[in-house]
């Protein structure tokens, strides 16, 4: 048992948190000697493609995984059924899946008995894989979460206190660099609406201005329409009579609409990239915490020019009177 297995051996496997744990009660109750547990993770872009990304737990019952286990680079090679073959006369493997049905990984377990997992030990199976999947997907909750107040709070610290055309540059500026994405723009709709103002662009990190485009075929058009356009890769694809995306060779797009304080549709907040967004949920979260300070910002801004319109216009009225109707 896991007590009289060398020391060395032992402190590689201690239990480091919930999978494991997990691991060793599925080695238990189906009295195998070795359990692995592997979880990709696909919010962990700094390690993707090495031993380091996801996570994963092995729990053994047997002094045996020694042998094995010394013959192999790393461990979590068992968890392949050809590599697993080689040295057990059993092993089975319970895929790890979302709610969403998103792969996650996979629950291995083998044996030197060779064996037919009954109905009942499958079943067991299944549930240690579903309670891996939504442990994995509480982890990532959290991370997003944490991710996500962070960013909020480097972006605000910069904006907060912005208003007028300042505002619109201080936040694609900042929402360019905590995203790490090509072009960052707050836009609105011309008099006609066929067409789009842009009020502010990032342009890999320097403001550009004086950008129309016409709003027909374009994603744009879109997220004024429904409120919500993700393409995370492929824009140009979906939307090829977009010349600004053939031009600016943009690959993905994330756009929400901006509304006035009444509902009405005003604007919209996008970010767009020459490569796919690695972050979409980050990059989202960061457009709608934002969408409703962007909406009132247009909206005060074509309040005070439909008043100084309306002064203007008094103005001029005046002016007349006072010709018709000297003094």
């Amino acid at each position: 048992m896991l007590d009289v297995i060398p020391e060395a051996l032992r402190a590689s496997l201690a239990p480091r948190g919930t999978l494991d744990r997990l691991a060793a009660l599925t080695a238990r109750l189906l009295a195998v000697p070795i359990v692995i547990l592997s979880l990709e993770d696909d919010d962990i872009s700094a390690n993707a493609g090495t031993a380091d990304a996801g996570a994963w737990a092995m729990a053994v019952t047997s002094l045996d995984v020694q042998r094995v286990t010394s013959e192999l680079p790393d461990p979590r090679l068992l968890a392949l059924p050809t590599v697993a073959g080689e040295y057990f006369a059993f092993h089975a493997a319970e895929p790890i899946v979302t709610a969403e049905g998103w792969g996650l990984g996979a629950i291995s377990v083998m044996g030197e008995q060779a064996r037919v997992l009954s109905s009942t030990e499958r079943d067991l199976l299944r549930d240690v894989a579903d309670i891996a999947a939504e442990h994995a997907e509480l982890q990532r909750a959290a991370r997003r979460l944490a991710s996500t107040e962070m960013a909020l709070q480097q972006v605000s610290r910069r904006v907060v206190a912005v208003t007028g055309q300042s505002f619109f540059k201080s936040l694609v500026l900042e929402l360019a660099r905590v995203l790490d994405v090509d072009y960052v723009f707050v836009a609105e709709m011309t008099d006609d609406g066929q067409r789009a103002r842009v009020l502010a662009l990032s342009v890999d990190g320097t403001l550009a201005d004086g950008v129309e485009y016409p709003l027909p075929g374009s994603p744009c058009q879109e997220v004024i329409a429904t409120g919500l356009c993700v393409h995370p890769h492929g824009v140009r694809a979906a939307f090829p009579d977009d010349r600004m995306l053939q031009d600016l060779q943009v690959e993905s797009y994330l756009g929400v609409r901006l509304c006035c304080p009444e509902g009405d549709r005003i604007g919209w907040l996008a970010v767009m990239d020459r490569e796919e967004i690695e972050n979409v949920y980050l990059a989202q979260a960061m457009l709608h915490l934002f969408a409703d300070r962007a909406g009132a910002e247009i909206y005060r801004q074509q309040t005070e020019a439909d008043l100084r319109c309306a002064n203007a216009e008094l103005l001029r009225r005046l002016a007349v009177s006072e010709v018709l109707v000297p003094r």
